[in-house]
């Protein structure tokens, strides 16, 4: 029977809509929204009557020291306190452990300018010496064709680098791409070089912040000091402190 009383549509309840005489005033309000609607309502009216009682029991004689650093600003509490002071020695710490941070920073820039440097070896760069080929006559010099007597190829002579001989280029199939293989190739080198470039300055700059935080920290110490010469561009200031006898 359950199976036949579920062959027949059954009548499909639709919500009551808003009356055409109350369509002013929106979308006809459900049971879950009023029900929302009365939650707020009530939590809004405790936390008023909570308020309240702790107005009404307020001691106007009471105090503490937070009412110092404290006040009303547009209707908002705003604290005017910035925290407790730090002594020379805390500020010292803190400015050692940056210090070390700058300093492990910069062995590891000049680790990795160490490891570009010896990858590429100033490839492309305009060779110190010449290569120079002695031939028998003056005929000879004439006619001297320098692919010939390296065994490579016309694009790859004027380089002192990965200059492969022609077998090597035809065993790899690569003549046909030669260009292309030479244009990766050096795209790659100018890469590495501009690499290599931005990480050597960013040693300089790290440089830079030590010497400024060892100036700090020396500032920060005993004796009397005087500024001998003031800070430029990358360069913190220099001071003089006067010589006193040790105990």
């Amino acid at each position: 029977m359950s199976s036949l009383r579920n062959a027949f549509k059954r009548t499909t309840h639709k919500e009551r809509a808003q009356p055409l005489a109350r369509q002013r005033l929106g979308i006809l309000e459900k049971k879950k929204d009023y029900v929302k609607r009365a939650r707020d309502f009530n939590e809004k009216k405790r936390r008023l009557q909570n308020l309240s009682e702790r107005a009404k029991n307020k001691n106007p004689d009471e105090f503490y020291f937070g009412m110092q650093n404290a006040q009303i600003k547009n209707g908002k509490h705003v604290s005017n306190d910035v925290g407790a002071s730090l002594d020379m020695e805390a500020v010292k710490v803190l400015k050692s452990q940056d210090m070390n941070y700058v300093n492990y920073k910069a062995a590891m820039e000049s680790q990795k300018i160490s490891r570009l440097q010896s990858n590429l070896h100033f490839l492309g760069a305009e060779a110190q010496n010449s290569h120079t080929v002695f031939v028998d006559d003056e005929e000879k010099m004439m006619n001297f064709d320098a692919s010939e007597y390296f065994d490579t190829e016309e694009a790859l002579v004027s380089r002192a680098y990965n200059r492969p001989r022609k077998d090597g280029l035809y065993e790899n199939a690569v003549t046909s791409s030669l260009k292309k293989v030479v244009d990766k190739v050096n795209k790659k080198r100018d890469s590495a070089y501009r690499e290599l470039y931005e990480r050597i300055e960013r040693e300089d700059g790290l440089r830079a912040v030590r010497g400024e935080l060892q100036l700090q920290k020396d500032l920060a110490g005993k004796g009397r000091k005087k500024r001998v010469k003031k800070a430029k561009e990358g360069q913190p200031a220099i001071y003089k402190w006067k010589t006193e006898r040790k105990r």
